[in-house]
């Protein structure tokens, strides 16, 4: 993907002292995923994987959000 000069620089200064600029630049030309959460206020999480019909993973930093594989498309009618 093509990202504006001053965007990649930025993110350089931000991001190259810890490491991280390149698998950030790197994701970007990587697929991306679908996910959605938990309303917390109205559904805990484990009761939503239970309602509903298709496979979904925990995301690693967010306890209450998920991701889907693309194929499922849960909110197409």
């Amino acid at each position: 993907m093509k990202l504006p000069k001053k965007f990649v620089s930025r993110m350089k200064e931000l991001l190259g002292p810890t490491g991280e600029f390149e698998p950030f630049i790197e994701s970007f030309d990587s697929p991306s995923l679908r996910g959605f959460r938990a309303n917390r206020l109205k559904i805990t999480p484990s009761e939503l994987k239970e309602l509903l019909p298709f496979e979904m993973k925990p995301v690693r930093w967010y306890g209450g959000g998920f991701i889907y594989d693309e194929a499922e498309r849960p909110a197409k009618t």
